[in-house]
């Protein structure tokens, strides 16, 4: 039979806007192979699945029709044609690659080899089409996403001038999903934006910024903002040059218990920004050691302030507390010593007892008390002792001028000098 043809073939798919071709036997692999052993086609074994009519629609999608003596075999849509591959010791063979994510590759064998030839130069021309309109996608979006990237920066130096930005574009941030549970999710693509203090605030070092501002987001409302100021615990950032696929380079911050990863796609970029944020993190760390520092010392000064001014009077609150304990000791001995003398006195006896003593204790500590500031007046003041004066006045025996006399010679005896 002659293959039917259909409508004038055009440039676009290499072939006829719709093609049909009749009695194909269509065999599938025996095992189903993941998609890397695509390219061992030739190590496959192959079971014949049925023979029919295969049309190719103009979008290059292939729809494998069995014929009627196949019974209980229905049509089945095979994906569009990726690419096709000839047999090396069959020209009427061809193995076939579908956009089909599962039993993507088939094996079409054709009733003459000028079947087979036509399709296989068909194919050709749709996987030429394919490709060049993946590189001018590729290309357009490339270049969409440059001026998108372009602009976003401009907008963000625009918008903090007063901050004196440091724009470090072609990024992305991945970190926990805020409306699920998920560890790790990409949170947006855009720039990272490292930003200094206010100049309002003079003196003070401040506390840097770093924020992630996304393509979708825009600079009014940041996707992230991490405080540089000492608290962001994590790991240094350091350029981790990985495979062509994945990001230049990438690392972790850890902050609020939660950890981000932040990539770049070009190389210079990451290590720029490793650079500008590891010089203000440690300046961030000098100015947090600064600050605890004074903060000690203050709080030392004021210590040593407290205790000048209040050691003397816990020196004899201390002194004062030790004499109640030694006094409140000896009454207790003395108590257990009066018992043991006589078992059969009273308490109230005790307690007589102890009233005497106490008054006599008293007046020993007043007497003492007397004798020690007459000794200060005498030392400091040329004062003369109490007690000696009073034994002075002592031998005026009456009010006549003899006895006042021999009272005023022992005044003067006491202090040199005649009065």
């Amino acid at each position: 039979q002659v293959p039917q043809a259909g409508p004038r073939p055009t440039s676009e798919a290499g072939g006829s806007m719709a093609r049909t071709f009749r009695d194909v036997a269509v065999a599938l692999p025996s095992k189903v192979r993941g998609s890397e052993a695509e390219e061992e086609w030739q190590e496959v074994d192959w079971i014949t699945w049925s023979v029919g009519e295969l049309n190719i629609d103009s979008d290059a999608n292939l729809v494998f029709r069995p014929s009627e003596s196949s019974s209980g075999v229905k049509s089945k849509p095979l994906g569009a044609l990726v690419r096709a591959n000839e047999v090396s010791d069959d020209d009427r063979t061809l193995v076939v690659t579908t956009s089909e994510a599962i039993g993507r590759l088939y094996r079409f064998s054709f009733q003459s080899a000028g079947q087979a030839k036509d399709f296989f130069s068909w194919s050709k021309g749709v996987a030429k089409a394919a490709a060049a309109s993946s590189d001018s996608a590729a290309i357009m979006g490339g270049e969409a996403a440059r001026v998108a990237e372009a602009q976003l920066e401009a907008d963000i130096r625009s918008h903090y001038v007063a901050r004196l930005p440091l724009v470090f574009p072609g990024a992305e941030l991945y970190g926990p999903d805020p409306n699920s549970d998920a560890p790790e999710v990409l949170l947006g693509r855009g720039a990272f934006v490292l930003l200094d203090p206010p100049e309002e605030q003079g003196n003070r070092v401040g506390v840097y910024e770093l924020l992630f501002i996304g393509l979708d987001e825009g600079v009014k409302k940041p996707v992230q903002s991490f405080p540089v100021d000492g608290k962001l615990k994590g790991s240094q950032p350091e350029v981790k040059v990985e495979d062509e696929d994945s990001p230049a380079a990438s690392f972790e911050l850890v902050h609020r218990g939660r950890v981000y990863t932040l990539s770049f796609d070009r190389l210079p970029v990451a290590a720029t920004f490793s650079r500008d944020y590891r010089v203000r993190q440690k300046v961030m760390a000098l100015a947090v050691k600064n600050v605890r520092g004074t903060h000690s010392m203050a709080e030392l000064q004021t210590q040593i302030e407290g205790l000048q001014e209040t050691g003397l009077i816990m020196w004899m609150f201390r002194m004062m507390r030790r004499f109640v304990i030694l006094l409140a000791i000896a009454y207790m001995v003395q108590i257990a010593m009066l018992y043991k003398e006589d078992k059969s006195r009273p308490v109230a006896d005790y307690m007589q007892v102890l009233q005497r003593d106490t008054a006599v204790a008293i007046n020993m500590l007043r007497n003492a008390h007397v004798r020690v500031s007459s000794k200060v007046c005498e030392l400091f003041a040329g004062a003369l002792p109490v007690t000696d004066v009073r034994l002075c006045l002592g031998l005026q025996q009456g009010r006549d001028s003899r006895s006042m006399q021999q009272a005023l010679q022992c005044i003067e005896l006491l202090a040199g000098e005649s009065i």
